[in-house]
């Protein structure tokens, strides 16, 4: 079912039913009926910043060059007198060789990670690294993705003709 809230602090209660028929002998027959409640709560006043991932979002690499990215992960606390969460972070890619080093630190941004990788010539062409971050803020987290784009190109070869 889908719900479209037309006001702030909006609560939608819905009643979802299920009935089980069968057949038997050549007769149907009613089986059982199970009903469900949904709620949806519509909060309008933020109770939580999302984590904000800040690497550039696109590299051009060649073959052997070494490439050492540092991301910054900050979670700003919605208001003064919060404190501070913490974000966990999980990287998908599948680029042999390339090395992801989290790092806690006690100062803003708080979260780091330092992406190392140095293309060889069998990952000549296009990969993406997949990051998510997610706080720990309760009663309800945040979660931010983003997404790095390595092209890794061929190294160019200058002939020099001395005559």
């Amino acid at each position: 079912f889908i719900v479209t809230p037309t006001n702030a602090n909006e609560k939608t209660i819905r009643v979802i039913e299920v009935e089980q028929w069968r057949t038997h002998n050549g007769t149907t027959y009613l089986a059982g009926k199970v009903r469900r409640e949904v709620i949806a709560l519509v909060i309008s006043n933020p109770t939580n910043n999302p984590p904000i991932v800040t690497p550039n979002s696109t590299y051009t690499l060649c073959v052997g060059q070494p490439f050492l990215e540092t991301v910054s992960i900050t979670d700003a606390p919605i208001n003064s007198n919060a404190i501070q969460d913490s974000v966990r972070l999980s990287f998908t890619h599948n680029i042999a060789g390339l090395v992801v080093r989290q790092k806690a630190i006690t100062t803003a941004p708080y979260t780091l990670a330092e992406i190392d990788f140095t293309p060889t010539d069998s990952q000549i062409g296009t990969h993406y690294i997949n990051i998510t971050a997610t706080d720990n803020q309760c009663p309800v987290y945040a979660r931010t993705h983003n997404t790095i784009k390595i092209i890794v190109v061929p190294k160019r070869i200058i002939n020099v003709v001395v005559g």
